[in-house]
């Protein structure tokens, strides 16, 4: 078994894009693509709003309650308008909402 430093495995190099590389990417995404979205919502909905997929027109929104993603569905118009101007999101159309399942 050939060793690697983790520095190595993690570089952006296209020889090196592993499946933990492209987990991590994925992840910062998500996380960035978060930090957008719950930018342009109101405080009270923010916390619990998580960007879970993003495809080609449509945005996947994961809400921590049936209240809040209730809310949200009544914000689309206004959040597709505010996410319009952004750059990462000029593409998006659609928003798709679902309640994550409490533990």
């Amino acid at each position: 078994m050939v060793r690697q430093k983790i520095d190595e495995i993690l570089t952006d190099n296209p020889k090196n894009f592993g499946k933990l590389s492209r987990l991590i990417r994925r992840s910062t995404e998500l996380s960035d693509w978060t930090t957008h979205v719950q930018s342009i919502l109101p405080v009270e909905l923010k916390s619990g709003c998580t960007v879970t997929d993003m495809s080609q027109d449509t945005i996947t929104i994961s809400c921590d309650s049936a209240s809040i993603g209730t809310r949200l569905r009544f914000m689309v118009p206004d959040v597709l308008g505010k996410l319009a101007v952004l750059s990462d999101f000029s593409s998006i159309e659609k928003i798709k909402i679902i309640v994550r399942r409490s533990q």
